[in-house]
This record gives structure tokens, sequence and C-alpha cells, in this order.
């Protein structure tokens, strides 16, 4: 930074956080100093000569920073966020370059030609603003303006009439590139929705780069799938529109595996993203078809009964700000339910209806009471579950979920952690996101143990004043192709900024040749703000969280001793005792919400809990013989 205020050269600094370090303060504050012709900035206590054609530049690739007053008067802040119009415009550019490749760079040729038209009038324009002040007499009576205006007459006519052209070659050039308007918009959508989840969850982070690529390699994917036809030979309409249907079917589902297929189970806030999604995907649709009723006031007469808790009437009462508040521009907020309202159904004509529906043990696999199981569609009715039984919302969304895109955006196969390294490589962390019942370096010792590569994997339990003795072991394992495990980043937050450039240095061309290709990185972390948006952008984040019900969480018990059902040639008794073990696993897991009840204590059972139960299951088995099962 001294030698870019001393000579006076541009300086970029990367990857800047919300604040900044205090030495830049007299850089951004300008705090100059004039001595004669001298001038000088006093940086880290010592006087710096200041060349006045130094600049500084700061990039951040924080998704939405704030910064202080001071910081926002002492700089001019630009924001390069990309919005939904600018994407729609660059997918589809993407789109048609692929699918139509000749289509788009005649238009590329177009904007290049228009640019050179209006280059040619400037210049023209020009040699004639310098040729009249040397003219004396009669402009018309010198030949040199005289050729000069020629020239500009004859260069305009041309260029007209090349205008004339392009317009109607654009207009042809349009028509045909809007055809796969609907695929580029549906692109720019679910970026958005996704871009989202980093409110709801901050380590949920998706870079604009990762999701253009995944966008191009799906166009590539479709193209490859198109039948070929004879030269000359148009697709049919119905042909065309079928591709153009696949095309947006694999974009939602490649997107939705890729932010999914690490986790295993779908999280709450995974839930949360594809409700989020079904409004803009689903915003050409009609209301109509779900009893045409809007959200605004639906549950406004909701009185208090003596089975709806005070907290629960309070959501009730604050409902219709936020129902409006999400509803979006295209409805209206001033219909409301029909005259016969909730609470006059509550208080005149089924109490007890009301009473067992709220207790049901899945309301949400039933229609509230009539008339209201009709009258309500499946969004007000998870509304309704919103406010009188909140622990069933994760379910009622799954259920719109599964209603609007179908089951396949719920039934995700259990967390492999082969496919997982096999996505991996020496520059792309894996990051674990900590949760009840998951015990990462368990997982990782099973995993290398399996690999038979036990002594490569190297764990590290981060805190404080370990950032030195880890950067030491990441070089090692660099050299020698370790797997580095780092536990617990959250406690070390002061050495997080060092994290992100070790990662970022894993990618440059310069260092690839000194790591080996069977280096891998591992990182565990809870929810918190402070970890690098750019680690998370460019690793595979696994959310293992336990699974919601007892036919996921039995489904994700059984997969993580999978292989002991297929080894060795077990006996029917023997299925079932460790079919046993992995349902009670399931069992407890699920019970979970109950903390110490029926127990001494609370305590977190983690599949390492099973694995111990079933080497301890198989040790038993072994000391048996064959003939002894039956007693």
């Amino acid at each position: 930074m001294e030698n870019g205020v001393r000579v006076g050269v541009p300086v970029l600094l990367e990857n800047a956080g919300e604040t900044f370090d205090p030495a830049l303060t007299p850089i951004l504050n300008k705090s100059i100093t004039r001595a004669g012709t001298r001038l000088t900035m006093r940086i880290d206590d010592q006087d710096v000569d200041y060349s006045e054609d130094f600049s500084l530049h700061i990039k951040t690739t924080l998704p939405n920073p704030h910064y202080t007053p001071e910081i926002s008067i002492a700089t001019t802040i630009i924001n390069f966020k990309m919005i939904p119009a600018g994407l729609d415009e660059q997918l589809l550019a993407e789109t048609v370059r692929i699918e139509r490749p000749v289509l788009e760079a005649q238009r590329d040729s177009l904007i290049v030609q228009a640019a050179k038209d209006a280059d040619d009038i400037s210049k023209v324009e020009d040699d004639i603003l310098k040729l009249l002040p040397s003219v004396t007499g009669s402009v018309l009576d010198n030949e040199s303006v005289t050729q000069a205006l020629d020239k500009s007459k004859e260069i305009a006519g041309e260029i007209k009439k090349r205008v004339q052209e392009t317009k109607e070659t654009t207009a042809l050039i349009n028509s045909t590139r809007n055809q796969y308007r609907d695929v580029s918009r549906r692109g720019s959508l679910i970026y958005f929705v996704i871009a989202d989840m980093a409110n709801a969850d901050p380590m949920y982070q998706f870079s604009l780069a990762f999701f253009t690529n995944l966008f191009s390699k799906c166009i590539k994917e479709c193209q490859k799938q198109k039948p070929p036809l004879p030269e000359g030979v148009a697709p049919s309409t119905e042909a065309t529109s079928l591709h153009f249907n696949l095309l947006v079917d694999v974009i939602t589902k490649t997107v939705f595996a890729n932010v999914s297929r690490y986790r295993g189970i779908i999280s709450t806030s995974e839930w949360r993203l594809f409700l989020l999604g079904t409004a803009p995907i689903k915003s050409t649709g009609s209301d109509e078809e779900e009893g045409g009723n809007k959200p605004s006031k639906m549950f406004s007469d909701l009185q208090k009964t003596e089975f709806i808790k005070d907290e629960q009437q309070t959501l009730i009462n604050e409902l219709e700000k936020i129902v409006v508040s999400k509803s979006g521009p295209g409805n209206t907020t001033k219909q409301t339910l029909p005259q016969e309202g909730i609470k006059f159904s509550i208080a005149q004509h089924g109490t007890q209806q009301w009473e067992e529906y709220i207790n049901l043990p899945n309301p949400e696999d039933q229609g509230p009471p009539a008339p209201w199981n009709t009258k309500l569609n499946t969004l007000q009715q998870l509304i309704l579950h919103r406010c009188l039984r909140e622990e069933r919302v994760a379910f009622s969304v799954r259920k719109i979920v599964e209603y609007i895109f179908g089951s396949i955006y719920s039934d995700l196969p259990p967390f492999d952690m082969k496919e997982t390294f096999s996505s991996s490589d020496y520059a792309t962390p894996v990051i674990f996101i900590l949760s009840p019942g998951t015990d990462p370096a368990q997982i990782m010792h099973n995993f290398a143990a399996e690999k038979g590569a036990s002594e490569r994997l190297v764990v590290k339990s981060l805190g404080q004043g370990q950032g030195p003795v880890t950067e030491k072991l990441i070089e090692r394992g660099k050299e020698q192709g370790l797997w580095v495990l780092l536990q617990n980043c959250h406690l070390c937050t002061s050495w997080m900024p060092s994290l992100d450039a070790i990662v970022e240095k894993l990618g440059s061309a310069d260092s690839t040749s000194k790591i080996s290709p069977d280096f891998r990185l591992f990182l565990t972390s809870i929810l918190s703000k402070a970890f690098p948006v750019a680690v998370l952008q460019t690793s595979i984040n696994i959310t293992n969280e336990p699974p919601l019900g007892l036919q996921v969480n039995i489904q994700r018990s059984l997969a993580s001793i999978q292989e002991h059902f297929d080894a060795h040639s077990r006996t029917d008794v023997q299925h079932r005792l460790l079919f046993g073990i992995g349902f009670f696993n399931a069992v407890v897991q699920e019970r979970h919400k109950f903390g110490p009840l029926g127990w001494n204590i609370q305590y977190d059972w983690t599949l390492a809990d099973l694995d111990v139960s079933r080497e301890i299951l198989l040790q038993y088995l072994g000391g048996y013989n064959e003939g002894d099962e039956d007693e």
C-alpha cells in the first residue's frame, strides 16, 4: 500500500469485510500534508510521499455488506450486484449461444458493427470540426471542407442503410431469441431464490459463477439429447415446445440436486427455500385452482379460545402484516375470505371439531373442519398451521412442495460420503455444518478406514492460538497428500481471514504444481456469520441434519450400516438384530425434541452411538456358533 501511494499506481484490495484496518484510515480520509511542493501522508507512523495518481479500489464478495457512516462518507460505493433483468439477459445470451451459436454470433456482429458505425460518424464529425477554424473566406469555396462534407454524406448514407437492415435483422433475431425467454427467466428466478438463502442461514452461499456454470452444463446436456434433423429441416412446433419444457425442467432439477445433494436430508432452511421458490416459479398460475381466496386478513377475525395459547393469538394478530408483505406485486390485498369467518366457525359451529383438528398428530395430512377444508388453499392452510401448530410447519411446507413440484423434490437419497469425496479435489474444501446428532469426525474416520487411508487423515481442533500450528499442518498436508480435518472453525474467528487466503491460494495457477492431488481439506463449523463467504462459495457444504419423521430417520440409520447388511452371509436373525438397533437409533433421534423427558439427562444421539452399538452387536454375534442363534 505504501509503494502504491508513493509511486502513484492503482491498488486493488480484494475480499474486504465490513470493517477495515485502522491503517487505511488516512488513505480513506485523504489525510494529506503539504510541505512546499511535497505531498505526504502518514501511514503506520511514518511519512510517505503521496502521488496524486494514486487510487484505491476495494472489492467485497459480501452479498449485502453494511458499512459505517464514516466509511460510506470517505468512499464512493458502487453496487455491482446482479439484478433479475440483467441476469435474465445474460442467461438468455448464454442459452442462445449454446442452442443457436450462428444466431448469437450474428447478433454479436451486429452490435460490433453498430459501435463501429457510431465511431465512424464521430470521426468524420471531428475531422470537419478540425478543418473549420482554418477556413478563410466562404466555406463552400474550400475544397478540403467540401470533400469532407461529401465523404460524411456518403458515410452517413451507408450507415443509414445499414441501420435499417440491422433493425430488420435484429427484430428477426430477437423474435427467435425470445423463444428461449422462459428458460432464462426460470434460471434467473432460481438463482435469486438460492441467493436469498443467505438471509435465512449465513452458511448458504452460492456464487454467480457456480450458478452460471451449472446453467450452461444443463443447456449443453439437453442439446445432446435433441434428435438430429436433416439439413434444412426445421423442428416441428410440438418438438420445439417439448425441448423448451425439457430445458426448464432439467435446470430446476439440476440446481435442486446440487443445492441438496450433499445434505442427505432437506433441512428446515431448505424447505423454506423451496417454499420461496414456488411463488415466483408458479407466478403465472391462477389462485382460482385452489380456492381463489387472497391471503389478506384471512385470519384477522380468529378470536382466542381455550385451546389457543397467548403466543398463538399474537401470531394470528400479526399475521396480516406478514402475509401482505410476502404476497408479491401481482396479488391484490383487498379481498377477504367469505363473510362467515373462522372465528364464527370455531365459536358457534364446532369448537370441539377445531380442538380435535389442532391436536391431531399430523394435521397437515387432513384438512381443517368443513367448510374450511375446501375454502382454504394449501398456502392458507400452511399459515393456519404456523399459527396453531408451529412444530408441524416443516411437514406442511414439504406437502406444498410435493404438491407443486412433485415428490422428486422431497425424496432425497441418504448422505453419501463417497459421492461427496469424488466431487471434491485439492482446491475444493468440504465443509461439515455441525448439527445435533452428527459427528463429522466419526464419518471421516469410518470413510478413511474404508478407503485404507487412515494414516492420511489428520484431525486438528481449532481454538485460541492454533492458527500458526494449523497453517503448518496444511502446508505439510499439501506436500504429503494428507486429508486435513479442521474441527470447530467457529472457535477461531480471528484466523478466518487466513483460512480465506489459504483456500484462495489452493486454486491459484502458480500453486497447483506444489500441491499433491491427493490433498483434501475438511472443515467443521456451526452456523456462523464470521465464516468467510468466499470459502463457502468455493466449497462443498454438507448439512447432515437429523431428518424430520420416523421413516426418513430409519432410512438414514440403516444407510449408515448398509454395508453390514450386505457383508458376509448374515442370517435372518442377524438381519433383524441389525435392523433393531437402526430402528432404535431412529426412534431416539425422532423423540429428541422432548429433551431429557424419560431420560436422566439430555443426550444428543449420533451415528457414532449407532456404530458402537453395531460393533457390540457384531462382537456378541461372533461369539455364538451358528446353531446357537435360536437360543
